[in-house]
């Protein structure tokens, strides 16, 4: 899945230049927590689950830390997609 975004040209790989990224759904935060590990990439990693226990979960069990350039965003991800594409 990982490698999935970078052969497909949606994110470009080996790049100093930051790239916008959303995840809906945020399961153990695994993918998240590597897509933001990753040396010389700099991913500005947004995810969105509507459920705050899974957040809970991620930084307990998963190492999961909030920062500037990852972040969780608790709401259902179909309302937020839809106010993102309005906001442009």
């Amino acid at each position: 899945m990982i490698v999935g975004t970078f052969m497909c040209g949606a994110l470009e790989f080996n790049t100093k230049r930051k790239q916008d990224v959303l995840i809906i759904g945020l399961g153990g935060g695994v993918i998240n927590n590597y897509l933001t590990s990753m040396k010389n990439q700099k991913l500005n990693v947004t995810v969105v689950d509507i459920d705050p226990v899974m957040k809970k979960i991620a930084e307990k069990w998963f190492g999961f830390q909030e920062t500037p350039l990852h972040r969780i965003i608790i709401e259902d991800g179909i309302n937020y997609f839809l106010e993102a594409a309005k906001r442009g």
